[in-house]
């Protein structure tokens, strides 16, 4: 056996080392997020993270001291944000095998749970016993048509108008109306601020699709969802 061995002096710490939150997001509606943790390091054997800050957990807390080095994860890691809503900062730190550390990285996402309160106007139809009446045309003998208008009291990003059966069921049941006989606004996405009022008008033939031809008498319900994933209920 030679009396030598070779032994390599590795300063550099992981290379390009970075994280999101949430693939990126930069609002959440809940509390528990993942971290995606990339370094330009192909062999992250024995490699650590370190994270801190607005978060909660056995190896985490507010400060860089408090927390904890833990192994790389693979895939995703899901971490808990702490207080109630608001802006949240995550800072994350890795380390090789040898030790060498990375700088800082810090990301930020609000969470925001709020949920929308949608509100209708210009239409009738608040019991089941005096329902707004529309007709299938051609032939009606009723008005073809209803217009309303709703709002939202706070921001949102998409809406639907959906029939269901009760006037309590969510945006995950009902039918949603379609647009092919003529209907306006039964659905749309973009960015809408808080009280922005959207006219929709809603025609008899495709709220006869939407009921599958059966003559009867529904709740017709207006649904906003928030850019933090949040619908109205």
């Amino acid at each position: 056996m030679a009396a030598y061995f070779w032994l390599r002096l590795d300063k550099t710490p992981p290379a390009n080392f970075a994280f999101l939150i949430n693939e990126g997001a930069t609002v959440t509606a809940y509390n528990t997020v993942d971290l995606t943790f990339t370094s330009d390091d192909v062999d992250r054997t024995g490699y650590t993270i370190k994270v801190w800050g607005d978060v909660i957990g056995a190896n985490h807390g507010p400060t860089e001291s408090g927390a904890t080095w833990i192994a790389w994860p693979t895939g995703t890691m899901s971490i808990t944000t702490s207080g109630a809503d608001g802006l949240k900062t995550i800072n994350a730190r890795a380390r090789d095998r040898v030790g060498n550390e990375t700088t800082v990285v810090i990301r930020t996402i609000t969470v925001d749970s709020s949920v929308p309160v949608v509100t209708l106007s210009d239409i009738g139809g608040a019991t089941q016993a005096n329902p707004e009446e529309v007709g299938v045309a051609p032939g009606a003998t009723i008005i073809s048509s209803q217009q309303f208008r709703f709002q939202s009291d706070i921001a949102f990003v998409e809406y639907q108008v959906r029939v269901g059966t009760t006037p309590t069921f969510l945006n995950t049941s009902g039918t949603l109306i379609g647009t092919a006989g003529g209907s306006v606004n039964m659905s749309g996405t973009g960015t809408f601020a808080a009280n922005t009022q959207i006219t929709c008008t809603l025609t008899g033939d495709d709220y006869d699709t939407a009921l599958a031809g059966v003559e009867s008498t529904n709740p017709v319900k207006v649904f906003v969802r928030t850019q933090a994933g949040v619908w109205s209920v």
